[in-house]
């Protein structure tokens, strides 16, 4: 039974939908897909007949047409055309056939059901295959190494890491130095340390001194570093909160939200674990200052990546599901409270949210995900009270160094019980800050495995490698703090 084809051109018919033969070329498909992908998540969408590359288009419409159909223009048995014009021909068909068939919703809807069934057919299984195409060198799917996921140099870039490891690598020196100082070594005054037996021995007794005369001053370096990393944080959340759709498409994906807001969360651990290693009566209005802005800064990261990371895993699982429900015999009820989901207020059409969407059902299927989410909500719960106590514990400082005779009355009733709180703190403040150093080494960790995960999963477009201005920045807030205990050392 012959099926009736309307003409998009007077030269050629276009092959029915029921007649058209299943791809199976892994490159031209994953690259028609994930071309088709970018142009969404970069607010460029199918239906307002914006196209990306012309050319992975044709290679897919292309690869569709039953061998041997007649009407477009062949090649030599090399792939070349006779001659441009028939190139050009060829590609000038295919496309008047998608733009009068595939994007025509007068022609869809004149189909007959067999050819709309085929129509939905030929998307499903192009969907499909793209999705289960893998590549044999890696081993990973083809499709997650072209959606252009460049990762995040401003948070997970080399420099970055490299900054992220001197910050615990000298807040592991500095408090472990410190403790066996104060629990196993007598304090040295700088004119006996020439008077020891050994060089060892001096050579110790003068790094102590140096990492004793500069903890505060790390602590300070540490503090504003947690500033700008909770600062940077907030701000990226309210310009995407702000306006959905004027933002950078990149910046929307989980790897750029979960990584923000875990490695802003995991620089306050170092600034707590210094502070048990530090003498709280040194601390004055500047400290107060810059624990008060990360306090601050840490609870509104905490209320604005939360619920948008949640409702994002929403919108995840709600995709996953209406993908899978879409062509199966589920009760139109459960995909269709998928779809309102997906749909209110044009969410799949926001900036970035489709890619992401594919990229977290299809590539990143791995649990790091919900670890790091986690830790985001349990970290606050372990930072929460160190927060308090670095903030009474500055105020009685401050209350201690004050003249005014409303805190001076306050200080004589308070001051009774100074001794025993500061014997609680001699046994207290080093098991706090140790269970603040393992949390800072379990969030550097896990963001370290999930960086791994987007690096072995789209290796081709990563950017973190890449340096930045930023990420020079970052390094440069560490070299005073290294050239004043370098500079402690060498003092005789």
């Amino acid at each position: 039974m012959s099926v009736a084809t309307p003409e998009v051109s007077a030269s050629w018919s276009y092959p029915p939908f029921s007649q058209l033969q299943n791809n199976t070329d892994c490159n031209i498909t994953t690259d028609y897909i994930a071309d088709s992908v970018l142009l969404i998540a970069h607010g460029q969408y199918l239906t307002n007949r914006k196209l990306g590359d012309t050319g992975l288009l044709t290679d897919w419409l292309d690869s569709l047409v039953p061998t041997g159909y007649g009407g477009l223009p062949v090649t030599d048995p090399d792939g070349n055309y006779s001659s441009l014009n028939d190139a050009l021909l060829h590609e000038e068909l295919l496309l008047l056939w998608y733009y009068g068939v595939w994007l025509n919703d007068t022609a869809l809807a004149n189909l007959s059901e067999t050819e709309t069934t085929a129509y939905y057919e030929i998307e499903n299984q192009t969907n499909n295959f793209a999705y289960s195409c893998i590549n044999e060198a890696t081993r990973e799917k083809m499709i997650c190494d072209k959606l252009d996921i460049q990762g995040d140099p401003d948070v997970s870039g080399r420099g970055m890491m490299l900054a992220y490891y001197i910050l615990i690598g000298l807040t592991i020196v500095y408090f472990f130095t410190l403790i066996f100082d104060r629990t196993r070594l007598p304090k040295t005054k700088p004119t006996q340390i020439v008077r020891s037996n050994t060089f060892i021995e001096r050579y110790g007794h003068r790094a102590i001194t140096a990492l004793r005369q500069t903890v505060s001053s790390f602590l300070v370096a540490a503090l504003v570093f947690a500033t700008a990393m909770l600062g940077a944080t907030v701000a990226r959340y309210y310009a995407y909160l702000r306006d959905r759709n004027d933002v950078d498409a990149d910046d929307v994906s989980f790897y750029t939200w979960l990584g923000s807001a875990a490695m802003s969360s995991f620089c306050v651990f170092p600034c707590l674990v210094l502070q048990t290693v530090t003498d709280i009566s040194l601390s004055r209005y500047s400290r107060l200052f810059l624990w008060c802005a990360v306090i601050s800064l840490a609870a509104a990261v905490w209320a604005l990546s939360i619920p948008s990371i949640d409702h994002f895993f929403e919108l995840a699982q709600a995709y996953g599901r209406y993908e899978t429900w879409y062509y199966s015999n589920t009760t139109y009820e459960l995909s269709q409270q998928d779809w309102d989901l997906l749909t209110n207020n044009d969410t799949m059409y926001q900036t970035g949210i489709y890619r992401a969407m594919i990229w977290e059902n299809h590539c990143d299927t791995s649990k790091l995900k919900d670890r790091l989410r986690i830790l985001l909500t349990i970290g606050l719960c372990i930072q929460a009270p160190g927060f308090i106590y670095c903030l009474f514990a500055s105020l009685a400082a401050i209350i201690s160094h004050s003249h005014l005779p409303p805190l001076s009355w306050l200080w004589k009733h308070i001051e009774p019980f100074s001794e025993p709180i500061r014997r609680v703190n001699r046994i207290a403040r080093p098991i706090i800050g140790f269970i603040y150093l393992v949390a800072a080494l379990v969030f550097l960790e896990s963001f370290i495995e999930y960086r791994n995960v987007a690096k072995r999963l789209a290796p081709s477009t990563d950017t973190d490698t890449d340096w930045s201005f930023g990420q020079i920045l970052a390094l440069a807030q560490w070299a005073p703090r290294n050239e004043h205990k370098q500079e402690h050392k060498t003092e005789r």
